[in-house]
């Protein structure tokens, strides 16, 4: 292999004659201002991918990573020539393209537009600010309800009482260290509920409280009911909500806990119980999935069913649909005595198409008698 190298080392040098070299000593590869054999031959190996070009920069004149024969040659000529006295290489200039600045984004306000929470019960709900660009941020409470702070990490911390029941707006600003500053908004409302005998809420302080019902063993509705606020005007998704209407002729009556329930009896051989229900943010692309569960102290399930229904937009109300009566059997075995005047749970979730879900418990009082309109 090294005579190879020499021998294509000697052919080289016959070249000379044919190329006139100007410009800087190539194949200098230590800058001591000669070419020397050993440098001619670490250029060979670098031009036979024996080596990389890193052996000898030197040789690369127009910088393209690799040794060509025309830049051996023109080594092989400063090897017998000498190199020029001045042989400063002058540097490539290369523009550098300046980046086109962007526009700076405003931050991002993950908050939920709407959170449930329960009279005594901690809230440090997370504004999930973040910005696109990595600026820091800075928020502040434009609005908030007494007693309520916006803390440092930008969570609203709060512990409502009673006295709090009912709905609240909350309002936040927050603003980047872009230039020039770019700014957010958002607004949200907090829904405070009272505790009482028929509630027993299910909270996470940084996500909002759902509530179960109370054990069938002892009844709940003897004791003072406490009004629930209405539902806030919320946007969709975030203002889901559902509301569950005795069997009206031609209307709705929303049901609260501890109010009374029809069950149609026929004369203890079977029984049935009739419903309509309501929604705000459902999609109607298809049937609604329709989930229902009651059960007594003594009767479980009363009524255990899963439908796929139809909803219906109301008149008059943009995001609200509606069913029409909807029939569930009594689950056996007859006669039905001990359902009059006892207390039940009722259970209903609603899914449609896009997988929007929600669930609504009731606590009731059923009876044989039909309940005036």
């Amino acid at each position: 292999m090294k005579h190879w190298r020499w021998w294509w080392s000697l052919w080289l040098v016959g070249l000379i004659a044919v190329r006139v070299q100007a410009d800087g000593c190539i194949g200098d590869c230590n800058r001591d201002g000669a070419v020397t054999i050993e440098e001619i031959v670490r250029g060979v190996n670098i031009a036979l991918g024996n080596a990389g070009v890193e052996l000898c920069p030197g040789f690369d004149r127009n910088g393209d990573g690799t040794v060509a024969i025309d830049e051996i040659v023109a080594a092989v000529g400063f090897l017998l020539n000498g190199c020029p006295l001045t042989s400063t290489p002058t540097p490539t200039l290369r523009a550098t393209p300046t980046p086109t600045p962007r526009e700076n984004r405003a931050p991002i306000i993950q908050a939920p537009r709407w959170y449930r929470g329960y009279a005594n019960q901690p809230i440090a709900l997370p504004l999930g600010v973040l910005d696109p660009d990595g600026d820091s941020v800075e928020c502040v409470a434009t609005r908030l309800p007494a007693g309520a702070v916006l803390d440092p990490s930008w969570r609203l911390v709060w512990m409502p009482s009673d006295a709090d029941v009912g709905n609240h707006d909350v309002e936040v600003e927050c603003a980047d260290q872009g230039v020039p500053p770019a700014r957010a908004q958002a607004r949200m409302v907090v829904s405070v509920w009272a505790v009482d005998a028929c509630s027993v809420p299910q909270c996470d302080p940084a996500v909002g409280c759902s509530r179960t019902l109370p054990s069938l063993d002892a009844p709940c509705c003897g004791a003072e009911h406490v009004a629930t606020p209405p539902l806030p005007d919320v946007p969709c998704p975030d203002g889901l909500a559902l509301w569950i209407s005795e069997d009206i002729d031609g209307g709705f009556r929303p049901l609260n806990d501890c109010d009374l329930k029809y069950v149609r009896n026929n004369a203890q051989a079977s029984a049935e119980v009739r419903f309509k229900f309501r929604a705000r943010c459902l999609s109607l692309d298809d049937r609604v999935l329709l989930e229902a569960r009651m059960d007594t102290k003594d009767r479980q399930p009363v009524i255990e069913e899963q439908y796929r229904v139809r909803f219906y937009p109301a008149e008059g109300d943009g995001d609200i649909v509606e069913s029409r009566s909807v029939q569930f059997e009594v689950k056996g075995p007859s006669p039905f005595f001990d359902m009059e005047g006892a207390e039940a749970n009722l259970e209903v979730s609603v899914t449609d198409g896009q997988l929007h879900h929600h669930t609504e418990r009731l606590r009731l009082r059923l009876t044989f008698t039909p309940v005036p309109q």
